[in-house]
């Protein structure tokens, strides 16, 4: 069955449809296996999207809104780039080296070097402390959406074409620095194995990886069909 048939299953029951949507797309963000993902959803989805949250630990940001297009039956919507993500598990991804160098490569050095000082600062306290401050810390929220601006920014420079598409965008998104810096280099072609990105380094881990990816998706998508929400599933 197709992602479209399931979907469709319930397309009158819209807080179960919008489930399924993120289970889907965003299953191993939901398990906390992955550290953020990216969706492309209609406003009224962004609304519910926003309510099924709330008492997870799960943030969002909207990267960009793609202008009104007409749909099927001839109405118009907005949708949305929606990037979810976690906030300890991604600043503990940003902390890394090679994530460090190749956003510096693409700008980010001053919003990253603000981040992660204030990370560093509590990095190395109990974890319940660091759970606390990444809610409670208002600077935190700021100084993480300020470099997430950055990168919407970026995004809406190269849908007004002046600049190449942002690819740095693999960083925040958790893919490997080594396949990023490989699809940059071989401009997209040459690679090993293709799934939830392009492989040029580690196939064979990799592949078990999508596969683990794939076994979480279907489990927290038979999770939702039978009739959990996705608080209930979020780790």
């Amino acid at each position: 069955m197709s992602t479209d048939e399931i979907i469709g299953i319930n397309n009158n029951d819209e807080i179960k449809k919008t489930s399924m949507i993120m289970a889907i797309h965003c299953a191993p963000l939901i398990k906390c296996i992955k550290a953020a993902n990216i969706i492309t959803i209609s406003a009224r989805e962004l609304m519910i999207i926003r309510q099924m949250l709330v008492g997870t630990d799960i943030s969002y940001y909207t990267l960009k809104l793609i202008p009104r297009t007409s749909t099927r039956n001839g109405k118009t919507e907005t949708k949305h780039i929606l990037y979810l993500f976690r906030k300890k598990e991604l600043l503990e991804y940003l902390s890394r080296n090679d994530v460090i160098e190749l956003l510096y490569d693409y700008g980010y050095k001053r919003e990253l070097d603000e981040l992660l000082e204030l990370y560093d600062s509590i990095s190395h306290c109990d974890s319940n402390l660091i759970d606390y401050e990444l809610d409670n810390n208002v600077e935190f929220i700021i100084l993480i959406y300020k470099l997430l601006k950055r990168l919407s920014d970026r995004i809406m420079m190269y849908c007004g074409g002046n600049i190449e598409f942002p690819h740095e965008i693999g960083a925040f998104l958790e893919y490997p620095v080594e396949d990023v810096r490989g699809f940059l280099e071989n401009k997209g072609e040459n690679y090993l194995y293709s799934g939830y990105w392009k492989v040029y380094h580690n196939v064979n881990y990799t592949k078990k990886l999508f596969e683990y990816y794939d076994i979480v998706r279907d489990w927290t998508l038979e999770e939702i069909m039978n009739g959990k929400s996705i608080k209930e599933v979020a780790v």
